[in-house]
């Protein structure tokens, strides 16, 4: 090969759906490293959710006490476009009241509906998602037993991208976190009225939702990470 093709190589970027960004994607959305990334993004936009959800109630005439938490949400179903490995959909179909004590009797108000373009992420998000749901009888529910979680090394082929330090490069992350393992125990053990309900579409998301037949199906959509990738934001 000529010089010019090493530089051709070089300068190319991984596709969205090579292993590299799988690990990458999984590190970030579903173990403990990607933490401070999620509490800024992921959680922003579940607090927002919720602050619409009580207002909706807390305005109605018909509100009752423990309507915030029995009904569903007026803001559901929650689309998610580009949603990845899914995390954000899980964060938003497993969100409660952080004010309600009464964790015996918890119920999830949004209905979630994620979508993304890459059969490889789903597939890897599928996998996992039904992993989780399937072992949460070995989970603790204070997070302290991951039960049969899996080991990464997420830097040691990344190529440079997201490593800050060289040191850095063989620590390993542990999924699913511990938080996620806790929610899925909480739910397993108690008797909720409604439980969590997240699906995934395949898709180009423009051509999938742009049809008559979705117009008004959804009562709110959250995205991060996604807007940035319209090559007309009017698209979106």
């Amino acid at each position: 090969p000529t010089q010019s093709d090493d530089n051709e190589k070089e300068g190319k970027e991984e596709t969205y759906d090579t292993a590299s960004h799988i690990i990458t994607h999984i590190s970030r959305d579903w173990t403990a490293n990607g933490a401070s990334i999620r509490n800024n993004t992921h959680d922003w936009i579940v607090k927002q959710l919720w602050i619409y959800h009580k207002e909706y109630f807390e305005n109605s005439s018909n509100h009752r006490l423990n309507s915030v938490q029995a009904e569903q949400s007026p803001l559901s179903p929650v689309l998610i476009p580009g949603a990845g490995m899914a995390r954000l959909a899980f964060d938003i179909a497993f969100a409660q009241d952080e004010n309600d004590s009464d964790t015996k009797a918890q119920s999830y108000p949004f209905t979630v509906e994620a979508n993304d373009n890459s059969i490889v992420m789903a597939t890897a998000a599928h996998r996992l998602l039904n992993h989780c749901s399937n072992n949460a009888s070995e989970y603790q529910c204070d997070g302290t037993n991951n039960g049969d979680s899996f080991k990464i090394y997420p830097l040691v082929s990344d190529p440079f991208v997201n490593e800050e330090d060289t040191s850095r490069r063989w620590e390993k992350a542990i999924f699913p976190e511990a938080s996620v393992s806790a929610q899925l125990c909480l739910l397993h053990k108690q008797q909720s009225s409604r439980e969590p309900i997240l699906s995934y579409v395949i898709g180009d998301f423009v051509s999938t939702y742009a049809s008559l037949s979705k117009h008004g199906m959804y009562g709110s959509i959250a995205t991060c990470f996604f807007i940035d990738t319209a090559t007309n934001i009017y698209e979106y």
